[in-house]
């Protein structure tokens, strides 16, 4: 395996992590705004 191999590997899994925590941190935050309107 060559070193540009690693590199692109590296990046596709940097990619699908950083989504992943994208999509988790919105749903949060989605949740966090429906519960404010359920109190008031």
């Amino acid at each position: 395996m060559t070193d540009y191999e690693t590199m692109v590997k590296l990046e596709l899994l940097l990619v699908s992590i950083g989504h992943d925590l994208r999509k988790y941190h919105t749903h949060k935050m989605h949740k966090q705004k429906t519960n404010q309107k359920n109190h008031s």
